[in-house]
Protein backbone atom coordinates (compact mmCIF):
# COMPACT_ATOMS: atom_id res chain seq x y z
CA UNK A 1 0.00 0.00 0.00
CA UNK A 2 1.02 3.48 -0.82
CA UNK A 3 2.52 5.78 2.04
CA UNK A 4 1.48 9.45 2.26
CA UNK A 5 4.33 11.54 3.75
CA UNK A 6 1.63 13.72 6.77
CA UNK A 7 3.45 15.90 8.51
CA UNK A 8 1.31 16.11 12.15
CA UNK A 9 1.74 19.48 14.37
CA UNK A 10 4.30 17.37 15.98
CA UNK A 11 6.38 19.84 13.96
CA UNK A 12 5.61 21.36 17.03
CA UNK A 13 8.74 20.66 18.63
CA UNK A 14 9.93 22.68 16.17
CA UNK A 15 7.23 26.20 15.62
CA UNK A 16 8.10 28.19 18.80
CA UNK A 17 6.34 31.30 19.71
CA UNK A 18 9.50 33.30 18.25
CA UNK A 19 8.32 32.49 14.92
CA UNK A 20 5.72 34.46 13.29
CA UNK A 21 3.33 31.94 11.78
CA UNK A 22 0.41 29.50 13.02
CA UNK A 23 0.73 25.36 13.81
CA UNK A 24 -0.50 23.81 11.04
CA UNK A 25 -1.02 20.50 9.20
CA UNK A 26 0.36 19.43 5.77
CA UNK A 27 -0.21 16.43 3.72
CA UNK A 28 1.78 15.71 0.73
CA UNK A 29 -0.37 14.14 -1.63
CA UNK A 30 1.71 14.06 -4.24
CA UNK A 31 4.38 11.84 -2.36
CA UNK A 32 3.68 8.23 -2.23
CA UNK A 33 6.48 5.75 -0.55
CA UNK A 34 8.40 7.88 1.47
CA UNK A 35 9.90 7.59 4.62
CA UNK A 36 10.71 11.38 6.54
CA UNK A 37 13.47 10.52 8.49
CA UNK A 38 14.71 13.77 9.92
CA UNK A 39 13.64 17.22 9.88
CA UNK A 40 15.45 21.00 9.85
CA UNK A 41 14.73 24.52 10.22
CA UNK A 42 16.22 26.45 7.40
CA UNK A 43 18.34 29.71 7.16
CA UNK A 44 15.14 31.22 6.18
CA UNK A 45 13.03 29.64 8.82
CA UNK A 46 11.72 27.27 5.97
CA UNK A 47 12.30 23.32 6.73
CA UNK A 48 14.76 20.46 5.18
CA UNK A 49 12.71 17.15 5.11
CA UNK A 50 15.11 14.41 4.13
CA UNK A 51 14.20 11.08 4.31
CA UNK A 52 14.12 7.89 1.63
CA UNK A 53 11.84 7.08 -1.32
CA UNK A 54 10.83 3.69 -2.80
CA UNK A 55 9.41 3.55 -6.20
CA UNK A 56 8.87 -0.04 -6.81
CA UNK A 57 12.38 -1.02 -7.29
CA UNK A 58 14.71 0.85 -6.07
CA UNK A 59 15.67 3.34 -2.90
CA UNK A 60 16.65 7.05 -3.34
CA UNK A 61 17.67 9.66 -0.69
CA UNK A 62 15.10 12.23 -0.53
CA UNK A 63 14.94 16.03 0.61
CA UNK A 64 11.96 18.21 0.26
CA UNK A 65 12.54 22.38 1.29
CA UNK A 66 9.56 24.34 2.34
CA UNK A 67 8.66 27.49 3.50
CA UNK A 68 7.70 28.75 6.85
CA UNK A 69 4.07 27.64 6.77
CA UNK A 70 5.28 23.93 5.10
CA UNK A 71 4.35 24.95 1.55
CA UNK A 72 7.02 22.44 -0.62
CA UNK A 73 9.36 24.97 -2.56
CA UNK A 74 11.13 22.65 -4.51
CA UNK A 75 11.94 18.39 -4.32
CA UNK A 76 14.76 16.00 -5.19
CA UNK A 77 15.77 12.48 -4.76
CA UNK A 78 19.36 10.90 -5.58
CA UNK A 79 20.66 8.16 -6.15
CA UNK A 80 21.52 5.28 -9.48
CA UNK A 81 18.86 3.23 -10.82
CA UNK A 82 19.47 -0.38 -9.13
CA UNK A 83 21.07 0.75 -5.71
CA UNK A 84 20.35 1.65 -2.51
CA UNK A 85 20.55 5.32 -1.46
CA UNK A 86 18.42 6.03 1.58
CA UNK A 87 18.99 9.10 3.94
CA UNK A 88 18.62 8.42 7.93
CA UNK A 89 20.09 11.73 9.53
CA UNK A 90 21.15 14.84 8.15
CA UNK A 91 22.44 18.08 9.45
CA UNK A 92 23.10 21.98 8.55
CA UNK A 93 26.40 23.71 7.56
CA UNK A 94 26.91 27.54 7.32
CA UNK A 95 26.88 28.07 4.24
CA UNK A 96 23.50 26.79 3.88
CA UNK A 97 24.25 23.63 2.75
CA UNK A 98 22.69 19.86 3.72
CA UNK A 99 24.94 17.07 4.74
CA UNK A 100 22.86 13.69 5.04
CA UNK A 101 23.75 10.36 6.58
CA UNK A 102 22.93 7.26 5.28
CA UNK A 103 23.35 3.90 4.06
CA UNK A 104 24.46 2.51 0.36
CA UNK A 105 24.68 -0.54 -1.86
CA UNK A 106 27.27 1.33 -4.36
CA UNK A 107 30.28 -0.87 -3.80
CA UNK A 108 28.35 -3.98 -2.97
CA UNK A 109 25.33 -4.89 -4.52
CA UNK A 110 24.82 -7.02 -1.80
CA UNK A 111 25.03 -4.98 1.74
CA UNK A 112 24.96 -1.52 2.52
CA UNK A 113 27.43 1.05 4.06
CA UNK A 114 27.69 3.74 5.80
CA UNK A 115 27.63 7.26 3.43
CA UNK A 116 27.41 11.04 3.48
CA UNK A 117 26.77 13.61 1.04
CA UNK A 118 27.27 17.73 0.85
CA UNK A 119 24.19 19.20 -0.55
CA UNK A 120 24.11 23.15 -1.38
CA UNK A 121 21.14 25.52 -0.43
CA UNK A 122 19.42 24.09 -4.10
CA UNK A 123 19.82 20.98 -3.61
CA UNK A 124 22.89 20.16 -6.11
CA UNK A 125 25.32 17.40 -5.01
CA UNK A 126 28.80 18.73 -4.07
CA UNK A 127 30.66 15.77 -2.89
CA UNK A 128 29.88 12.08 -1.13
CA UNK A 129 32.08 9.87 0.40
CA UNK A 130 31.04 6.05 1.11
CA UNK A 131 32.73 4.47 4.15
CA UNK A 132 33.13 0.61 3.02
CA UNK A 133 32.37 -1.31 6.36
CA UNK A 134 33.88 -4.97 6.55
CA UNK A 135 30.82 -5.85 7.71
CA UNK A 136 27.85 -7.39 5.50
CA UNK A 137 25.07 -4.75 6.58
CA UNK A 138 26.50 -1.37 7.82
CA UNK A 139 24.87 2.02 7.85
CA UNK A 140 24.94 5.53 9.00
CA UNK A 141 22.03 6.58 11.62
CA UNK A 142 23.02 10.36 12.85
CA UNK A 143 25.08 13.29 11.81
CA UNK A 144 25.94 16.42 13.86
CA UNK A 145 28.06 19.45 13.06
CA UNK A 146 31.11 19.62 15.42
CA UNK A 147 32.06 23.36 16.35
CA UNK A 148 34.83 24.76 14.12
CA UNK A 149 34.07 22.39 11.23
CA UNK A 150 33.48 18.80 10.36
CA UNK A 151 30.88 16.34 11.94
CA UNK A 152 30.53 13.60 14.37
CA UNK A 153 28.36 10.44 12.74
CA UNK A 154 26.88 7.68 14.54
CA UNK A 155 26.98 4.06 12.43
CA UNK A 156 25.36 0.99 13.32
CA UNK A 157 26.70 -2.31 12.80
CA UNK A 158 30.36 -1.96 11.40
CA UNK A 159 32.89 -5.11 12.26
CA UNK A 160 30.66 -7.95 13.10
CA UNK A 161 26.66 -7.12 14.02
CA UNK A 162 24.88 -4.50 16.52
CA UNK A 163 27.43 -2.49 17.27
CA UNK A 164 27.46 1.46 18.44
CA UNK A 165 30.49 3.44 16.77
CA UNK A 166 31.46 6.72 15.92
CA UNK A 167 33.33 8.71 13.65
CA UNK A 168 34.59 12.00 13.98
CA UNK A 169 35.09 13.72 10.33
CA UNK A 170 36.38 16.95 9.10
CA UNK A 171 34.73 19.54 6.62
CA UNK A 172 35.25 17.08 3.51
CA UNK A 173 33.95 14.00 4.95
CA UNK A 174 37.23 12.47 5.30
CA UNK A 175 37.82 10.26 9.23
CA UNK A 176 39.79 11.86 11.84
CA UNK A 177 38.86 8.68 14.34
CA UNK A 178 36.94 5.87 15.09
CA UNK A 179 35.75 4.52 18.41
CA UNK A 180 33.26 1.72 19.36
CA UNK A 181 31.36 2.16 22.57
CA UNK A 182 28.84 0.14 24.75
CA UNK A 183 31.00 -2.83 24.47
CA UNK A 184 30.47 -4.13 28.05
CA UNK A 185 28.51 -7.52 27.31
CA UNK A 186 27.68 -8.19 30.78
CA UNK A 187 25.68 -4.88 30.55
CA UNK A 188 24.65 -4.53 26.75
CA UNK A 189 24.15 -7.03 24.80
CA UNK A 190 22.77 -6.13 21.05
CA UNK A 191 23.05 -2.63 21.26
CA UNK A 192 21.44 -0.32 18.80
CA UNK A 193 22.69 2.99 18.80
CA UNK A 194 19.62 5.86 17.35
CA UNK A 195 20.35 9.38 17.59
CA UNK A 196 23.26 11.82 18.62
CA UNK A 197 23.23 15.23 20.26
CA UNK A 198 25.73 18.06 20.53
CA UNK A 199 25.34 19.18 24.39
CA UNK A 200 25.56 22.47 25.76
CA UNK A 201 29.33 21.69 27.22
CA UNK A 202 30.44 20.97 23.61
CA UNK A 203 29.98 16.79 23.77
CA UNK A 204 28.11 14.54 22.42
CA UNK A 205 25.27 11.99 23.57
CA UNK A 206 24.42 9.19 22.13
CA UNK A 207 20.52 7.38 22.41
CA UNK A 208 20.03 3.93 21.52
CA UNK A 209 18.49 0.84 23.66
CA UNK A 210 20.73 -2.69 24.47
CA UNK A 211 19.17 -5.43 25.97
CA UNK A 212 20.32 -5.28 29.87
CA UNK A 213 20.43 -7.73 33.18
CA UNK A 214 18.14 -6.53 35.73
CA UNK A 215 17.80 -7.66 39.29
CA UNK A 216 14.05 -8.20 39.49
CA UNK A 217 14.30 -10.38 36.25
CA UNK A 218 17.12 -13.06 37.04
CA UNK A 219 18.61 -14.65 34.59
CA UNK A 220 16.83 -12.69 32.14
CA UNK A 221 17.73 -9.47 30.15
CA UNK A 222 15.51 -7.04 29.41
CA UNK A 223 15.71 -4.28 26.22
CA UNK A 224 16.08 -1.00 28.05
CA UNK A 225 17.61 3.11 26.90
CA UNK A 226 20.94 3.50 27.40
CA UNK A 227 22.58 7.19 27.03
CA UNK A 228 26.82 7.68 26.52
CA UNK A 229 28.41 10.87 26.78
CA UNK A 230 31.69 10.91 25.08
CA UNK A 231 33.88 14.43 24.58
CA UNK A 232 35.47 15.67 21.33
CA UNK A 233 38.14 13.20 21.31
CA UNK A 234 35.71 10.66 21.57
CA UNK A 235 36.73 9.74 25.72
CA UNK A 236 33.49 7.83 27.31
CA UNK A 237 32.14 10.22 29.85
CA UNK A 238 30.05 7.65 31.38
CA UNK A 239 28.14 4.65 29.55
CA UNK A 240 24.50 3.65 31.25
CA UNK A 241 21.72 1.97 31.07
CA UNK A 242 18.01 3.48 32.13
CA UNK A 243 18.12 1.39 35.32
CA UNK A 244 19.43 -2.17 36.13
CA UNK A 245 16.58 -3.10 38.93
CA UNK A 246 13.18 -1.32 37.84
CA UNK A 247 12.21 -4.49 35.36
CA UNK A 248 11.32 -2.02 32.84
CA UNK A 249 11.46 -2.62 29.09
CA UNK A 250 12.41 0.33 26.98
CA UNK A 251 13.48 1.82 23.94
CA UNK A 252 15.81 4.88 23.25
CA UNK A 253 14.73 7.13 20.52
CA UNK A 254 15.62 11.15 20.53
CA UNK A 255 17.31 13.54 23.51
CA UNK A 256 17.18 17.28 24.34
CA UNK A 257 19.10 18.81 26.93
CA UNK A 258 17.34 21.27 29.29
CA UNK A 259 18.88 24.35 30.81
CA UNK A 260 19.71 22.41 33.68
CA UNK A 261 21.86 19.72 31.85
CA UNK A 262 18.98 17.31 32.35
CA UNK A 263 18.46 14.94 29.03
CA UNK A 264 14.61 13.97 28.32
CA UNK A 265 14.80 11.09 26.06
CA UNK A 266 11.56 9.97 23.58
CA UNK A 267 10.84 6.14 23.63
CA UNK A 268 8.78 3.65 24.37
CA UNK A 269 8.26 1.25 27.65
CA UNK A 270 6.09 -1.80 28.43
CA UNK A 271 4.61 -1.36 31.97
CA UNK A 272 5.97 -3.42 34.81
CA UNK A 273 2.25 -3.73 36.48
CA UNK A 274 -0.79 -5.08 34.80
CA UNK A 275 -1.69 -3.69 32.16
CA UNK A 276 1.44 -4.13 30.05
CA UNK A 277 0.85 -1.57 28.30
CA UNK A 278 3.35 -0.52 25.25
CA UNK A 279 3.21 3.32 25.60
CA UNK A 280 4.63 6.18 24.65
CA UNK A 281 7.29 8.05 27.16
CA UNK A 282 9.91 10.60 28.04
CA UNK A 283 12.75 8.64 30.11
CA UNK A 284 14.53 12.47 32.36
CA UNK A 285 18.22 11.58 33.29
CA UNK A 286 20.25 13.36 35.61
CA UNK A 287 23.46 15.22 33.97
CA UNK A 288 25.86 12.40 35.14
CA UNK A 289 23.59 9.81 33.39
CA UNK A 290 21.43 8.53 35.60
CA UNK A 291 18.10 8.10 35.35
CA UNK A 292 15.86 10.52 37.56
CA UNK A 293 11.90 9.77 36.42
CA UNK A 294 10.23 8.98 33.98
CA UNK A 295 6.42 10.12 31.94
CA UNK A 296 4.26 8.36 29.93
CA UNK A 297 2.51 10.59 27.28
CA UNK A 298 -1.01 10.15 26.67
CA UNK A 299 -2.70 12.46 24.00
CA UNK A 300 -6.51 12.31 22.74
CA UNK A 301 -6.16 14.32 20.10
CA UNK A 302 -3.65 14.59 16.90
CA UNK A 303 -1.11 16.74 18.92
CA UNK A 304 -0.06 18.14 21.84
CA UNK A 305 1.94 21.38 22.65
CA UNK A 306 4.40 20.28 25.51
CA UNK A 307 5.21 24.78 26.35
CA UNK A 308 8.01 23.65 28.50
CA UNK A 309 10.41 22.21 25.56
CA UNK A 310 10.67 25.68 24.37
CA UNK A 311 14.22 26.45 25.42
CA UNK A 312 15.42 22.98 25.14
CA UNK A 313 18.54 22.32 23.16
CA UNK A 314 17.79 19.83 20.56
CA UNK A 315 20.77 20.89 18.15
CA UNK A 316 19.16 22.45 14.55
CA UNK A 317 16.70 19.91 14.64
CA UNK A 318 12.64 20.91 14.83
CA UNK A 319 11.40 17.91 16.41
CA UNK A 320 11.88 13.54 16.86
CA UNK A 321 13.14 12.38 13.85
CA UNK A 322 10.82 9.59 11.63
CA UNK A 323 8.07 11.30 11.70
Amino acid sequence: MSKKLLFFVCILFLITSHLKCQNWIRIYEGYTDIHAQDVLEHYDKGYIITGKQWDGNNIFGWIMKTDINGYERWSKRYGTIGKTNGYSSSCLTSDGGIVCLGSSNNINQSSTDPFIIKINACGEKEWCKIYNSPYWNSGGKAIVTIPGGGYMILIHNWFSGPEVWLFRLDSIGEIIWTKEYVTDQSVFWSPHGQRLLETTDSCFLITGHAYTPDSLTPGTSLLKVFLVKVNLDGEALFELPWGMNNGMVSEGHQTVEDTKHKFYTAGRRVGTAPPTLDMPSLFITSSDGYPSEFSDLRSTGLATTINWLQGFNIGNRCGFSGL
